[in-house]
């Protein structure tokens, strides 16, 4: 074999455009498929701290402790509220 030929060869594949969008759409598949059979928790997880989180919720959303609310809160329905250790006035 002819290193010199070789090396051409490589260097000619390398430049070559059907080479590059063959190599991206390998990798486009790679990730679909990682994607698909991956196995990963793709549940969302936010955390913060210190901070302000503007969120747009649809669908439910589940509180098991208590939530603070420093402003307001806009309720397009209905929100049922079950109220636990009521304060008596006189």
């Amino acid at each position: 074999m002819n290193i010199s030929k070789i090396k051409e060869n490589a260097i000619n594949l390398f430049h070559s455009q059907l080479f590059w969008i063959q190599i991206c759409a390998v990798g486009i598949w790679l990730l679909v498929i990682q994607n698909i059979f991956g196995g990963e928790d793709t549940a969302q997880r936010v955390y913060v701290v210190g901070g302000n989180l503007d969120a747009n919720v649809s669908g439910s959303v589940d509180v098991d402790n208590t939530v603070d609310i420093v402003g307001s809160v806009d309720v397009d329905n209905t929100v049922p509220v079950r109220v636990t250790n009521t304060v008596m006035t006189w």
